[in-house]
């Protein structure tokens, strides 16, 4: 007899403990994450509004969310605050995975499978709402408290999606979180082939840690500054002896350039040149490359300035064509313009939260990634049409708001 499985769905819920007392529950866990994830959804403002948006959803059909009425805010912002913050990051894991088994992380905007891992601020103000908030102070003015989370996105993806976040202890920094939650990455999404290469910037830049990424079968991109002078001077030395040669001598030209792109009302292109001169540098074993990005921007007014980045890889040569490797360089950015910045501005992260007290701001934000990425996957895998592409966020967000809120068609009687 021929067995039939059923497919397992991502579960909202799976692995979640509920942190009430046994007696006295009124409400699923379920019904309550769910109404939370349905006001990430719709980017409302409070736990008020939540509570508004699921007295209209209670009309229509339940869509899966667990409640079929209004769910009080006084009732929710107990759970909210003290879930607990790393089953919900194994949520947001097991989200990433599910949409890869469903195909909607196929499409690629690079050559290679890349994630980039970068610091971000998810709460600024004057209370200390969590022990892991970092202390600031400047001469004369009340102390201010941050805190921090390190991100990785998908950024080889047209979707940017969200692949984890944990947050950075008050006495250390990104450096000092990174081991952990590199090793968090490769045990979740080692054997998946969502990304074989992973891109940082300059505050990354150090022997052990590029080592442990390559030791754990990845390439590293990572930025070069002040950070290692050393190894910034001699690639500095190095690059400037082909590009200025000496007198007599005929400097070489950028292994590839791309066009003059408009850009604020100035122009812009970049040069990229590649050496191995430097691999194996001062027992940077692992170190096979170094990238030169030369901005070169023509100011309305006839000034030129150039601005020169480099990286450092372990990507052998053949990897990566000339062309390739200045996408996969803008690529970085992909974090800040488009996951970090949407956060931001179009969520309000920073600037304004349901609750603070115990874990809220971390549930939260993991809610609410969990919330972009299947935005970004809805509206950027799905619905490819025009009229789509061309929504703002805050008419995304509507639009999500009325398929929610309205009755489903029901079936015809057979």
């Amino acid at each position: 007899m021929k067995r039939s499985y059923k497919r397992r769905h991502w579960d909202l819920c799976a692995g979640v403990t509920d942190p009430r007392a046994r007696r006295g529950r009124r409400w699923s866990l379920r019904a309550l994450v769910g109404a939370a994830f349905a006001g990430m959804l719709c980017a409302v403002r409070s736990l008020r509004a939540v509570e508004d948006l699921t007295a209209l959803m209670a009309g229509a059909s339940q869509r899966g969310f667990g409640f079929g009425r209004r769910v009080p805010d006084s009732t929710l912002e107990p759970v909210v605050r003290r879930l607990d913050p790393e089953e919900l990051r194994a949520r947001l894991r097991a989200q990433v995975r599910s949409l890869q088994r469903a195909k909607a992380l196929e499409e690629r905007d690079l050559p290679l499978g890349l994630a980039a891992i970068d610091g971000k601020c998810i709460y600024s103000g004057r209370r200390r709402v969590h022990p892991a908030c970092q202390r600031q102070q400047e001469d004369g003015r009340p102390p201010r408290y941050l805190l921090r989370v390190l991100r990785a996105a998908l950024i080889s993806s047209p979707t940017k999606v969200c692949l984890d976040q944990v947050h950075i202890p008050a006495e250390t920094n990104e450096r000092g979180a990174f081991d952990a939650f590199w090793q968090t990455l490769v045990s979740a999404y080692g054997r998946s082939g969502l990304f074989e290469a992973v891109s940082l910037d300059a505050g990354f830049a150090c022997k052990q840690l590029c080592g442990d990424i390559d030791q754990s079968g990845y390439g590293y991109i990572v930025g070069l500054k002040e950070n290692q002078p050393e190894l910034l001077r001699e690639a500095q030395a190095h690059f400037q002896e082909r590009i200025v040669p000496l007198e007599g001598a005929t400097p070489e030209p950028p292994e590839v350039e791309t066009a003059w792109e408009r850009y604020q009302g100035r122009r812009i292109k970049r040069q990229l040149w590649r050496s191995t001169a430097l691999a194996g540098w001062h027992d940077w074993d692992h170190l096979r490359q170094v990238w030169l990005v030369r901005q070169v921007t023509e100011h309305p007014d006839g000034r030129v300035e150039t601005e020169d980045h480099y990286r450092l890889t372990n990507l052998v040569w053949g990897r990566l064509k000339g062309p390739e490797v200045l996408a996969v360089v803008r690529a970085h950015w992909g974090i800040e313009n488009c996951l970090n910045w949407t956060t931001d501005v179009q969520w309000g992260e920073d600037q304004r939260a349901w609750a603070y007290a115990d874990n809220a701001l971390l549930v939260l934000g993991l809610l609410r990634l969990m919330a972009f990425n299947v935005l970004q996957v809805l509206f950027k895998r799905h619905l490819k049409a025009a009229r789509y592409r061309r929504l703002r966020w805050a008419q995304r967000f509507r639009r999500v708001e009325l398929a929610l809120v309205q009755p489903a068609p029901r079936r015809a009687a057979s």
